[in-house]
């Protein structure tokens, strides 16, 4: 399964996100904190308790987008229903499942795309917001994912 690196806009301040957001009873959205959750009891890892990590936890969202939507949000190729996206300037072959965008709003977006099965939305959404997750806490975003604690450990453990 691939992942994007995430996107990172530094915008003006909105009040609404790109597009709807999934409720917060969604499960998407309970996994993103619920990873913010898992990070925070693990001992070794960098605390949340920072008024920018709590502005990213409590202000997560999660969206499910159409093919055309993914591209035009994240600038990633999205995988669709028949594998990877081939619109536009997408080659067919570098296709992401997630991603994720911070606005200058402190408002982490996490996008799916939509030729993932709800199977695959669990890990997609732990994965962008261990990276949004990092960022807050080392100042980086981890796109290499270099810290095991986060990407073999967090992200995959349940």
């Amino acid at each position: 399964m691939k992942y994007s690196v995430f996107a990172l806009l530094l915008a003006g301040c909105v009040t609404a996100p790109p597009l709807t957001a999934l409720d917060t009873s969604s499960p998407w959205h309970a996994e993103a904190l619920d990873l913010a959750a898992d990070w925070e009891a693990h001992p070794e890892l960098p605390t949340l308790e920072t008024p920018l990590c709590r502005r990213y936890v409590d202000r997560v969202r999660v969206v499910h987008t159409t093919e055309q939507q993914f591209g035009d949000q994240t600038g990633f190729c999205p995988m669709t229903t028949t594998g990877c996206s081939t619109m536009g300037a997408c080659p067919g072959d570098r296709c992401v499942t997630g991603s994720m965008v911070i606005t200058g709003c402190d408002i982490v977006t996490i996008f799916l795309s939509p030729g993932e099965d709800a199977s695959g939305h669990r890990i997609t959404v732990r994965h962008e917001m261990a990276h949004a997750l990092s960022g807050c806490t080392t100042g980086s975003l981890d796109s290499g994912h270099a810290d095991r604690r986060v990407w073999d450990g967090i992200v995959w453990q349940k």
